[in-house]
């Protein structure tokens, strides 16, 4: 029996029963509806003996009282549980001017400490971000982030990802244009000291071009020393826009490409790297493709240092 015949058979047993307990609470009852005649199987009648000028006839004569055995009791539907209240806010942040689009990304560190908010139509789309700290409960705003090199339309802040304890915070700049190549898209990489931000790295694509939008997303391990960035708009080889991930890692203070990533038979405007995610040792990388036929998932994984 399938599923949505149970279920009908459910409601009507239910709206029998309810309607059952409004006749009896109405005082319906005998006056509306005969007794039924309960009949035990095997069970011995009566028999009354009459006498005639016959003779005598034994005759059976059928049970006919009222069955007085208890309706089964009605079980109750339980009782529904409020939906939870409200829970108010630990805090309301806000930063920048109206129509600056603060929220418009958001990043929180593992460790809950540290919280980064983009705000893409600050100084005309170019894009910043803005850091808050916590202490004692209550979050404190600690520098407000931008490129110094960055235009008009970058965006910067449209892509983050912050480090297990926060200090390390990789922001994309979706729609930079690099060297000349509109649209090509960087990703900048920050590191605190203390409740200081400076900049430690600008990331490009290997042989980024026009269009990459590198930085379309990106990923940080939990100790912040390797970061994959997507272009979901890179050309591969004559597939255009199939998509591309690059992975860096760092020793120290330096940032160095390990290795792109690309999808073996990627099809045309696949957009490979419009989203990708790093486990928290840096050792697995999934990419995604959202445009590839029904949509695809590759999943990387990385051994002494080389991407399979």
């Amino acid at each position: 029996m399938n599923h949505v015949l149970v279920r009908r058979l459910a409601h009507v047993g239910l709206v029998i029963t309810a309607s059952s307990v409004l006749f009896a609470a109405c005082g319906g009852g005998s006056s509306s509806t005969a007794p039924t005649t309960t009949r035990v199987k095997n069970a011995a009648l009566p028999t009354t003996t009459l006498e005639g000028d016959e003779g005598t006839t034994e005759t059976s004569v059928e049970d006919t009282t009222p069955d007085t055995s208890e309706a089964p009791a009605v079980t109750e539907a339980p009782s529904t549980t409020e939906a939870p209240g409200v829970v108010a806010n630990q805090a309301s942040l806000s930063a920048g001017q109206d129509g600056d689009a603060f929220g418009g990304a958001v990043v929180v560190s593992a460790d809950g400490s540290t919280l980064a908010v983009g705000s893409l139509n600050s100084k005309s789309n170019q894009g910043s971000v803005t850091v808050f700290g916590r202490s004692a409960g209550k979050w404190v705003q600690q520098e407000v982030l931008a490129d110094a090199n960055g235009a008009a339309k970058d965006w910067f802040g449209y892509s983050m990802a912050i480090s297990k304890d926060g200090n390390t915070l990789a922001i994309g700049a979706v729609y930079a244009d690099v060297a000349g190549k509109v649209d090509q898209g960087n990703v900048l990489v920050f590191a605190r000291s203390g409740s200081a931000w400076t900049l430690q790295e600008t990331l490009i694509g290997k042989s980024g071009a026009a269009g990459d939008v590198f930085g379309m997303s990106v990923a940080l391990s939990a100790d912040g020393n390797t970061v994959a960035v997507g272009a979901a708009g890179a050309d591969v080889g004559n597939v255009s826009d199939q998509g591309s991930a690059s992975v860096f890692v760092r020793s120290g203070a330096k940032w160095s490409m390990q290795q792109v990533l690309t999808v073996t038979g990627g099809e045309t405007k696949a957009n490979y790297g419009s989203s990708v995610s790093l486990s928290s040792d840096g050792d697995t990388l999934a990419v995604g493709g959202p445009n590839a036929g029904k949509g695809s998932v590759v999943v990387f994984s990385r051994a002494n240092g080389t991407w399979s």
